[in-house]
């Protein structure tokens, strides 16, 4: 359910923060299978003393893994991050893999639309064109994107994708 809500993109889990209170975690999960213990303990069968203490304790994990993920993320830095990648990647072609072709020159306006994908978590392929203006063709920038694996693309929406291969480039903290 969260990471449905909160569309991570699998950038972000609670997972970490539980293994490292597991003991706590499991007690604490145990105990919401308890019955009621008196007539102020909720109206089911079960505890809601106990599930009020779960839920509290999960709520902080995951608060704590989003404060450390933004720390690890640098989120904050990450606008400039795409500058630059844009800037050399206009400026330079970049080598294929072993055998192939280098990929192109990026345009350099190619970062108005990573840039606007990262404000709005997504685009329309029509915002896409109004983000660059009618003077660059949006759709030769948005497969230059694809192409490199920043964009991915469903249908009539783009989002941004961290390839593999660019991951410590737009997110160096995570690589610490």
């Amino acid at each position: 359910m969260l990471s449905k809500t909160l569309r991570t993109h699998s950038l972000w889990s609670v997972s970490r923060g539980l293994a490292l209170s597991e003991d706590q975690y499991k007690q604490l999960l145990a105990e919401c299978d308890l019955p009621r213990r008196n007539d102020f303990d909720g109206r089911g069968n079960l505890s809601e003393e106990s599930l009020v203490r779960f839920t509290s304790f999960f709520l902080t994990i995951c608060i704590e893994q989003v404060k450390f993920m933004r720390q690890r993320m640098r989120l904050d830095e990450l606008r400039n991050h795409i500058d630059v990648w844009v800037k050399d990647r206009a400026a330079f072609d970049e080598p294929r893999a072993v055998g192939g072709a280098p990929v192109p020159r990026l345009h350099p306006e190619a970062g108005r639309i990573l840039k606007a994908i990262l404000n709005e978590g997504a685009l329309t392929l029509s915002e896409a064109h109004e983000a660059l203006g009618s003077g660059v063709d949006a759709n030769a920038v948005i497969r230059q994107l694809a192409d490199t694996g920043v964009v991915r693309r469903r249908g009539d929406n783009l989002t941004f994708s961290f390839p593999a291969h660019l991951a410590s480039r737009f997110l160096p903290g995570l690589f610490v």
